[in-house]
């Protein structure tokens, strides 16, 4: 019986260090990959042109390809449980980001707008409960392993230019459908 519970175990570790030799050697067909145009923060309602490159060190990779851009807004939740710290989140928001394909033999380059809606929360970052953006990149070449990229963004409150009046997202603020109003001059509070 022992020899056939060694066999077993042989065959199980021969097979872990396979598919671990496969993933290590699929992690080398992408080297480098640069972003430009993301420069933060973003305000709430802008848009920006952008672009992207990531190297392939085997042109074999690059073609058929199926590239996948997102734009996302999710709300990030920690809690305790016990002793441990979880992280929960929850989409907001996510959004297709439309791009075009340049040619080039040894990259895929993409370039882009960038567009953020207006009607969303900006970033935040407090002790227990965050507003996070991301730009998600996904490449799924045939012959090659899958490319995921996600960059953070910040993403400010929207500003309204110096003179001019605020603008104001109203937005219901409790689920019977009162909205948040902004104070006026000359309001009075008791």
């Amino acid at each position: 019986m022992s020899f056939f519970l060694g066999f077993v175990v042989a065959v199980v570790l021969l097979v872990m260090v396979a598919v671990l030799i496969s993933q290590v050697k699929h992690m080398l067909d992408w080297s480098d990959r640069t972003m430009s145009g993301l420069e933060q923060p973003f305000n709430l309602g802008e848009t920006r042109e952008f672009s992207y490159r990531a190297v392939a060190k085997k042109p074999r990779v690059l073609n058929p390809l199926e590239i996948s851009v997102k734009l996302r807004c999710e709300e990030v939740v920690y809690y305790n449980s016990g002793t441990d710290r979880q992280r929960r989140a929850e989409d907001f928001y996510v959004g297709d980001v439309s791009v075009e394909r340049h040619p080039d033999d040894a990259a895929v380059v993409l370039s882009g707008l960038l567009h953020i809606p207006a009607d969303l929360p900006p970033s935040m970052d407090l002790p227990d409960n965050n507003i996070e953006w991301k730009l998600d990149f996904k490449l799924d070449p045939v012959n090659g392993i899958k490319l995921s990229d996600s960059y953070d963004l910040k993403v400010a409150p929207r500003v309204s230019a110096p003179g001019s009046e605020p603008t104001f997202v109203q937005q219901p603020r409790w689920d019977d459908g009162t909205e948040f109003l902004p104070p006026t001059p000359g309001d009075q509070y008791e």
